[in-house]
């Protein structure tokens, strides 16, 4: 669970290797350009090098450039939020812009967000909302290690490269990296500050300060759903997006201190007038 500003610095250093990897692709095939007499092989050889260089600095140049139109956004949109909580410390419900409604927020001049609600929470509230979700994050990564395990064993034992269980054994520290990564980028997104807030927007929640994206035209906001646990109400947001391997989703829990369960139940009503589905 990251927040938007390390998924865009992310998605910079994936550019950059991405341009250093097509240089060096280029740097392979330019040279046989200026080849006297080249063979068949030694064609094809450059045809692949310098298509795949150019299309991989393509490539690099969009994403870096798309990272940085979402940093500007980001910019532009907490610097509202934070221009109407000097407003009002308790901002009440308002409508959703219609650019967010319809999933089409595109750069900095049209990503405007409408404050829903703002929850202050004591040091024992926060503490006791870190801990929780990190015991979650814990036990969901025992439980996905092991399937990845298996399915790891299963998939290399069928390949007859590598025995089943030397397959099960990697696999399965993939899937506890994995999940470790999960807990520690958890743990920082609750870390506690001297006021600990969570502001509720139209499309993100700014949690001590950190963005994170809960709509806009890449992420998709599954359902909300109200949980008990422990005598302990939270509110559960289920967030999906796609990648080049398919759909992914993550589940992030927020607790819902007593007096603010009338606003729970608002929130609730709200997203579900802009159709996102409601659990119970």
């Amino acid at each position: 669970m990251i927040d938007q500003k390390q998924s865009n610095t992310i998605s910079k250093v994936f550019g950059f290797i991405f341009i250093a990897f097509g240089i060096g692709i280029l740097c392979l095939g330019i040279p046989f350009l200026f080849v006297e007499n080249r063979n068949e092989f030694e064609n094809i050889i450059m045809i692949l090098a310098i298509s795949s260089g150019i299309l991989m600095l393509l490539g690099a140049y969009q994403t870096i450039k798309n990272a940085n139109k979402k940093d500007k956004a980001l910019e532009h949109y907490q610097n509202q939020i934070f221009a109407e909580l000097y407003k009002t410390d308790s901002p009440k419900q308002t409508n959703v812009p219609s650019n967010i409604e319809n999933n089409q927020t595109k750069d900095a001049e049209v990503y405007k967000p409408d404050l829903l609600y703002k929850w202050n929470y004591n040091d024992i509230e926060w503490k006791m909302m870190r801990r929780d979700e990190r015991k979650r994050r814990i036990r969901e990564g025992i439980w996905v290690s092991l399937l990845v395990a298996f399915l790891g064993g299963f998939v290399f034992g069928k390949s007859g490269n590598i025995s089943y269980w030397l397959g099960f054994l990697f696999s399965l520290g993939v899937g506890i990296l994995i999940s470790f990564l999960k807990v520690v980028l958890s743990n920082n997104m609750f870390s506690p500050q001297g006021i600990n807030t969570i502001v509720f927007t139209t499309n993100a929640l700014l949690i001590n300060g950190k963005f994170k994206t809960i709509q806009d035209n890449q992420i998709h906001l599954d359902y909300l759903k109200p949980i008990n646990e422990h005598n302990h109400q939270y509110l559960e947001f289920s967030i999906e997006w796609q990648t080049r391997k398919g759909g992914s989703n993550d589940q992030l829990r927020i607790y819902v201190p007593e007096k603010y369960h009338l606003e729970m139940q608002a929130i609730l009503d709200y997203y579900c007038s802009k159709g996102v589905r409601i659990e119970t």
